[in-house]
C-alpha cells in the first residue's frame, strides 16, 4: 500500500504542483569549494575514482565515477548471469572518519555518481588525507539487483589542517516553542559552509502542506531538500551567514480533529457488474447502507499488476498518517489497501484549500463486496495561518 500527498492548483487550470513522498532520503547535494582529486582504486572488475570532494561541518559531498573493467569478475563473484547493466553504491558499504550514517548517491547527467555522506570528524592526528574504504556495491542487472562486496580504498584530499577548523565549522540556532493549532512545534537548526538545515518537529496529528521557505535579510530561499514523515521534518537550505538570525515560515499545515472517524457502509457488488470497466462511475445512493452520502464524490477502478482494485473518492482530507483506513468485507474479513491519495485544492492567489482523498482496496480473490464497512478518521483540517519562527544562534558561540 502507498500513500502521497497532492497539492494541485485550480488557477487557469494548472495541474498538480507539489508532491511529497514522505520517506525518501533527501537527494544529494551540489559540490561547494570542491578539493579537486586523483585518487582510484580498483578491484573485483570495479575501477571506482575520485574526482572531487566538498567538505563542510555538515555534510560530505563526492564526485566519483565507478567502471566496470572486467564484467565476468564481477557475475563470478556474486554468482549471477549477466549482463550488468549499472554498479552503484550502497548506502552503508562504507567506513572512514565519519559518523556512520548511510550514504546516499545519485547519478549525474555526465556518467558521474554524487555522494552525500556524514560530515568529516577530525582528530589530532589529522593531517589533510581523509581515507574512505568502500567494502560493497550495488550491481544492477538484467534480471534484478546482485551484491558485490570487495575493498576499495581511497586516499582523498581532505581541507588543508589549518583551515580545517574553519572548513568545519558549525553553529547551532534555536528558537523559542511556536504555537500552531494543534499544540507546540519545536524548531531548531544548525547551519555550516554548506547549508542551513532547519528540524522542525510538529504536534501529533499535525502535518505539513508545503515546504518551509528561510527568510534572510529580506530574501526568501526555498529549500534544496526536505524530508517529512510523521511529524518530523528535516529542510536543508543553502548557507546563511554565520552570526546572523533567519526567519522560517512554515505556510500551511493541516490538523487532524480528535478521536473523530467516519464510517460508511455499501454494497458494490452489483455496482461493479453495472459499470463493467469502465474506469471512474457514480456511486448511486441505494449503494449506500450507512453513512453520509455528499462525502462520497465517485468511484474508480484499475489494476496493479495483475491485481484489479476499487476506489472511492471522498471529499476532505484524512491522513493515513493519523489513522489507517479500515476496511471490512461482509464475512468481517479485513480487505488490503491498495492506496491512499490525499489532494488538497489551491485557489487563484495560491492559498492552500480542503481538498479529497482517494481510497482504492484490492478486490481480487473472496473479497465479499454486497457488505463492505470503511472506517476513518480523524479527518484533518487546514489551518492557513502564517506560522513563522527566529531562529538566533545559541549563546556562547563565536562569531566569524
Amino acid at each position: 500500500m502507498w500513500t502521497v500527498v497532492v497539492v494541485a492548483a485550480l488557477a487557469l487550470g494548472i495541474a498538480g504542483a507539489l508532491v511529497f513522498n514522505q520517506s525518501s532520503p533527501p537527494p544529494p547535494a551540489a559540490p561547494f569549494n570542491e578539493i579537486e582529486q586523483s585518487a582510484s582504486a580498483t578491484g573485483q572488475g570495479v575501477t571506482i575514482e575520485a574526482l572531487g570532494a566538498s567538505f563542510s561541518g555538515t555534510e560530505t559531498i563526492l564526485r566519483l565515477r565507478l567502471t566496470v573493467e572486467d564484467e565476468k569478475a564481477i557475475l563470478d563473484q556474486i554468482g549471477a548471469d549477466g549482463p550488468v547493466r549499472r554498479v552503484l553504491l550502497s548506502g552503508t558499504g562504507y567506513s572512514g572518519p565519519f559518523d556512520g550514517s548511510p550514504m546516499t548517491s545519485a547519478a549525474s547527467r555526465t556518467g558521474e555518481v554524487l555522494v552525500h555522506l556524514p560530515p568529516l570528524r577530525t582528530n589530532g592526528t589529522y593531517d589533510g588525507t581523509v581515507e574512505l574504504r568502500i567494502s560493497e556495491l550495488s550491481v544492477q542487472l538484467g534480471h534484478g539487483p546482485g551484491v558485490l562486496h570487495g575493498e576499495w580504498t581511497l586516499a582523498l584530499k581532505g581541507p588543508a589542517v589549518a583551515d580545517a577548523a574553519q572548513q568545519l565549522r558549525v553553529e547551532s540556532l534555536a528558537s523559542p516553542d511556536l504555537v500552531v493549532a494543534g499544540g507546540r512545534a519545536t524548531i531548531t537548526g544548525v547551519r555550516s559552509r554548506s547549508e542551513t538545515r532547519i528540524s522542525i518537529s510538529l504536534p501529533a496529528g499535525t502535518l505539513m502542506l508545503s515546504q518551509p521557505l528561510l527568510e534572510v535579510d529580506g530574501d526568501r530561499l526555498a529549500p534544496r531538500s526536505f524530508n517529512a514523515e510523521k511529524g518530523q521534518a528535516v529542510a536543508s537550505f543553502p548557507a546563511t551567514g554565520f552570526g546572523r538570525p533567519i526567519v522560517l515560515r512554515l505556510g500551511a499545515i493541516a490538523v487532524a480533529g480528535e478521536g473523530e472517524t467516519t464510517a460508511f457502509v455499501l454494497n458494490i457488488e452489483e455496482l461493479l457488474w453495472r459499470v463493467g470497466e469502465a474506469g471512474e462511475f457514480e456511486i448511486p445512493a441505494g449503494v449506500v447502507l450507512d453513512g453520509q452520502q455528499d462525502l462520497l464524490l465517485g468511484g474508480e477502478q484499475g489494476k496493479y499488476g495483475d491485481r484489479p482494485w476499487v476506489g472511492l473518492a471522498v471529499r476532505g482530507n484524512w491522513h493515513p498518517a493519523n489513522g489507517q483506513p479500515m476496511i471490512t468485507d461482509a464475512s468481517g474479513s479485513a480487505v488490503e489497501l491498495a492506496h491512499v491519495q490525499v489532494g488538497y485544492q489551491k485557489d487563484a492567489n495560491g492559498n492552500i484549500l480542503e481538498g479529497t482523498t482517494a481510497i482504492g482496496f484490492f478486490v481480487d480473490g473472496d473479497v465479499g463486496l454486497s457488505r463492505l464497512t470503511i472506517v476513518l478518521g480523524p479527518r484533518s483540517a487546514i489551518d492557513p495561518a502564517s506560522h513563522s519562527a527566529t531562529l538566533i544562534p545559541m549563546p556562547g558561540q563565536a562569531g566569524d
